[in-house]
């Protein structure tokens, strides 16, 4: 396990998901009352850890996973354009999943240790919850 410290800075990646959890799910950030969805607690972050351990395979930057999290967003819109109930279940799949796509972005940030304004200002752009 690396030190918390000088945890996988760059492309480094975690050694194992108990190891980025333990970066990327700080208790701070696990124990926010107001900051997310209530399926974050229930089970998002128990299962953004996997996606995330995937995107930090990848050169992809934290505010390139909030962009994808708007792209999911708005396919959300789409897929309501799908008449009947098939519409409205792949809407319900994608907004689980731009939830979970939400966690990831954060989650990407802490283990590479970036931060940026431009991050805070897309992810304004599409929620309303307060970031770190």
């Amino acid at each position: 396990m690396t030190d918390p410290a000088t945890h996988g800075r760059g492309s480094a990646r975690p050694t194992s998901i108990a190891e980025l959890r333990a970066v990327a799910q700080p208790d701070e950030v696990r124990a926010r009352a107001n900051a997310e969805h209530w399926t974050a607690s229930l089970y998002l972050r128990d299962v953004s850890p996997y996606l995330t351990w995937v995107l930090l395979k990848t050169r992809v930057s934290a505010n390139q996973v909030t962009g994808l999290m708007i792209l999911v967003g708005w396919s959300i819109a789409a897929a309501l354009l799908i008449p009947g109930i098939w519409g409205a279940a792949l809407a319900l799949v994608l907004g689980q999943l731009q939830m979970l796509v939400d966690c990831c972005d954060g989650e990407v940030a802490r283990w590479r240790g970036t931060r940026s304004p431009a991050g805070c200002s897309w992810t304004r752009s599409g929620t309303t919850r307060p970031r770190d």
